[in-house]
């Protein structure tokens, strides 16, 4: 069988084309070849190195060492000394403790402006609203504080209502031996709500005199890495204004005696100079006797009253409109979650000892609400009290540490790479924005003679050409 004319084209075309394919890729490593080969070696492996040129123009020299001073200040007082960079350091792990004390000299109910019974009340806030005003109560430390423990939070109460539930038959359920002895658990002796009717808000009152309550907060902190233990007793203690300044008015008489000439701080603690609490030395008592210094005594922690931690906070009152969405009624009335934050550092006079300082802040749009059943009459009737009030959260927040010389030399390296990179800038405003900058590229840059014509030269006739040259 012979092939056909046009199988015969078509295998023709395709041979062509692979040929002309092949031919194509020849070509191109052929002309790769002779590009590598045309190139001189000694420019395209040349050596770059540095060389030191000393521009005398006083506008880039001043530039210069003005960028190392900057860079130089910044490293050594703001990284090394400000932010303690020659400190290994991590954040602390603690424990705090609060404990609340009634105040021994009480205000009548008559001077409280929050209460149903104020006649000659004062106050320098907003005029709190009647239908705001409750039955106040004076109310010990006990039953302001619930629930008694709680770790790392403190409830203190500021309103308090009842509900009463009793059985509705006391006598067929009081029987000892019955089934329904320790509960229900027939209908005729389930609890039922007691109506008050017209004596609801007798039932409804607020804790009298709660801001001049003290507070007590004991506290300490360790570092899991850094070994670094300290008890709050043995650190300097600071509660500043939020703002550094006190408010124009504080409410009460707390507020006035708040108004004092240290009006950076609320209060100050100084570390106990007890060397059986605090063995280790750096205790100054001339620092602590310009009067702005709260002495601790022999008490294990820092004490306060409720209105000084809300001045803390900025709180001015708690006779304010609460912000809980759809509420009409004060924050006395709802309550409020406050942050209290125990920022911890390491001295800057003496790294080897801590200070701390408290920071206020609020939990904006919740309540706080908690329940507590009281039995009237075991088992047949039952209180139970809905309590409002303050819910202090403490978080132990900050940095401890204690001196490595790792951490500062990698201070050190770290200033040392910023020094270098003010040499690059100059060097980059230099040859590109500056006036003379043509000058100044010649001055930097030098291309040397190319040694493979040196070493033909010497190769051909034995002289040196650039001793001959020189």
């Amino acid at each position: 069988l012979r092939p056909r004319a046009s199988d015969r084209a078509f295998v023709d075309t395709w041979t062509r084309r692979k040929a002309a394919r092949r031919g194509t890729m020849g070509n191109c490593c052929s002309a790769l070849v002779r590009a590598i080969k045309a190139q001189d070696l000694d420019s395209l492996l040349a050596y770059s190195t540095i060389k030191l040129v000393k521009i005398r123009d006083r506008y880039l020299g001043g530039l210069h060492y003005t960028l190392q001073l900057i860079i130089f200040l910044y490293v050594v007082v703001f990284e090394v000394f400000i932010n303690a960079g020659y400190l290994e350091v991590e954040a602390p792990r603690g424990v705090t403790r609060a404990s609340l004390r009634r105040p021994s000299s009480l205000t009548p109910l008559s001077e409280i402006p929050y209460c149903a019974d104020a006649t000659n009340a004062t106050s320098t806030t907003t005029a709190v609203k009647n239908e705001w005003r409750r039955q106040c109560v004076y109310w010990d430390r006990h039953e302001v504080v619930y629930p008694p423990v709680r770790a790392g939070s403190f409830f203190i109460t500021t309103r308090s209502s009842e509900m009463r539930f009793k059985r509705k038959d006391d006598a067929a359920c009081a029987d000892a031996g019955g089934a329904d002895a320790l509960g229900p658990t027939t209908p005729a002796c389930a609890f039922e709500e007691i109506d008050y009717g017209d004596n609801e808000r007798d039932y409804d009152v607020y804790t009298a005199d709660v801001e001049n309550f003290t507070l007590l907060v004991a506290h300490a902190v360790y570092g899991r890495t850094t070994g670094v233990t300290a008890s709050g007793v043995c650190m300097d203690g600071y509660m500043p204004y939020p703002d550094g300044l006190p408010p124009a008015t504080l409410p009460g008489q707390a507020g006035a005696q708040m108004q004092q000439q240290f009006s950076r701080y609320i209060k100050r603690w100084p570390r106990s100079s007890n060397t059986d609490v605090c063995p280790d030395a750096g205790y100054d008592e001339g620092k602590y006797n310009d009067g702005s210094w709260t002495d601790r005594g022999n008490l294990p922690g820092d004490v306060f009253t409720l209105q000084q931690l809300l001045a803390a906070g900025g709180i001015s009152s708690l006779d304010i409109l609460s912000d809980v969405d759809g509420s009409i009624e004060s924050v006395r009335f709802e309550g409020m979650v406050l942050a209290v934050f125990l920022d911890y550092a390491n001295r800057l006079s003496n790294v080897d000892q801590l200070k701390y300082r408290y920071r206020v802040q609020r939990i904006e749009k919740i309540d706080v609400k908690s329940e507590q059943t009281v039995y009237l009459n075991y088992p047949n009737e039952y209180v139970v009290r809905n309590r409002h009030g303050l819910l202090l959260i403490f978080i132990q927040t900050g940095s401890i540490g204690r001196f490595s010389f790792k951490a500062l030399l990698l201070s050190v390296v770290g200033g040392l790479v910023l020094l270098k990179l003010s040499t690059t800038i100059v060097d980059l405003l230099a040859l590109n924005c500056m006036t003379y900058r043509s000058a100044y590229y010649k001055h930097k840059y030098e291309l040397t003679t190319d040694f493979s014509d040196v070493r033909d030269v010497r190769a051909a006739t034995g002289a040196d050409a650039l001793a001959a040259a020189k």
